[in-house]
């Protein structure tokens, strides 16, 4: 079984541990609480990028399928293009 929360250390420069401490206070919230709630922030907006970026791929292998000649029948008419016309 799991535990619920894991124990970790992490050194924070000066400047983000008052600013962590600032919210923390600001929110009446514990340290870890805030802590953990950027990171939360953090990650998902990760995950969301990664999935634009994704998106952006496939959207940009859309039209790709066209010949050095700009065709864009090439995949249905493949065989005309590798064998020639009479196929």
């Amino acid at each position: 079984m799991m535990p619920s929360k894991v124990r970790t250390q992490v050194q924070l420069e000066p400047r983000q541990y008052d600013r962590l401490k600032e919210l923390a206070h600001e929110r009446r919230q514990s340290l870890s609480r805030v802590l953990r709630t950027i990171l939360d922030d953090a990650l998902k907006l990760e995950g969301e990028v990664t999935a634009g970026a994704v998106r952006d791929a496939r959207l940009a292998f859309v039209g790709s399928g066209r010949d050095a000649d700009g065709k864009r029948d090439v995949a249905r008419h493949h065989d005309k293009y590798l064998y020639g016309a009479g196929r």
